[in-house]
């Protein structure tokens, strides 16, 4: 059984005062951080279990669940969360002898895609909160919104630097973050193209030698390797080694972003936003995103297309 809750005017008492909720640049919708969803719940009777899991229905993908022992108490705490945290409405379901509650959040901390075990079992990140309590598990330092793209996306194109490469660590929670069955496409360079290379064994992997020969062939494969994620509504990563070159821009013109700017990761990046391609771009220390390309920085060097949204929904 299934209950939609609509917002309703709450008494003071169960109201978190200055309850954290944050607008995620991915979304670009405002959502409450889980912790603030549990420092809420647990202001009512008959809490039990609270956990944070991925949604599909979720317009933030993520949801805090939590389990009441009353209906009553739990329709009353739908009401509050709905209006605290200004959200359309919380669903309640009955559950056996229980009544949860799922409301649209942000985790308090990012968390990484893995087999977990306990609660929720399967390949999916999981945060378990005993009786209001947070615990993470398996956390890496992928942004939520640099998670949430990777887990929810069917094809994704790596491509980045020759020579200034992320950390083993990072590459390895990014390969995490891309489920089994997710179509990769990479180019046949050194550096950035070796590592997701070796990564992804079955990837498509866009050779120069099959755009024939100089210069032209090296655009040419990049601009075919951005294609076959565009034509995929896919997720472009991106991992240049330096600052932009002065005058490129985004453009859905190749000739325009492959012009000689000297940089094949800024020139790809350039063309997959021009063409509307969902983009994530990790940049190394002291290099910022240019100004105009509509980046929006998330945490520990990542930057995500601040246009890239998806359809939003409830649940």
């Amino acid at each position: 059984m299934s209950v939609v809750v609509p917002p309703a005017s709450v008494s003071p008492a169960v109201v978190v005062p200055s309850a954290p909720v944050i607008c995620s640049p991915w979304l670009g919708c405002p959502a409450p951080l889980s912790r603030a969803v549990v420092a809420l719940a647990r202001s009512f009777l008959g809490l039990g279990v609270c956990s944070v899991r991925p949604s599909s229905r979720s317009f933030s993908g993520w949801v805090c669940v939590c389990s009441f022992a009353s209906g009553s108490v739990a329709r009353s705490f739908a009401a509050a969360a709905s209006s605290q945290f200004q959200l359309p409405f919380c669903a309640v379901r009955a559950v056996g002898a229980r009544f949860r509650v799922s409301v649209p959040c942000v985790p308090s901390v990012p968390v990484r895609l893995g087999r977990s075990r306990g609660l929720f079992r399967g390949r999916r990140p999981v945060l378990r909160l005993g009786r209001g309590v947070v615990v993470p598990f398996r956390v890496s330092s992928l942004p939520v919104p640099v998670a949430s793209a990777l887990g929810s996306t069917a094809v994704v194109g790596f491509s980045g630097s020759r020579s200034v490469v992320p950390s083993l660590s990072l590459v390895a929670a990014v390969v995490a973050a891309v489920p089994a069955a997710v179509s990769v496409s990479v180019g046949c360079a050194r550096g950035v193209d070796a590592l997701f290379r070796a990564a992804f064994p079955a990837a498509l992997v866009f050779a120069v030698s099959s755009f024939g020969r100089g210069r032209g062939a090296f655009a040419a494969r990049s601009v075919a390797c951005v294609r076959s994620v565009a034509v995929s509504g896919g997720v472009w990563v991106s991992f240049p080694g330096s600052a932009c070159p002065a005058g490129l821009v985004p453009s859905s013109l190749s000739a325009r972003c492959f012009s000689g700017s000297g940089s094949g990761s800024w020139a790809s990046l350039a063309f997959a936003l021009g063409l509307g391609v969902r983009c994530l771009v990790w940049l190394p220390v002291g290099v910022s995103a240019p100004l105009g390309w509509g980046l929006l920085s998330v945490g520990g060097g990542w930057w995500v297309a601040c246009w890239c949204a998806v359809q939003l929904s409830l649940f």
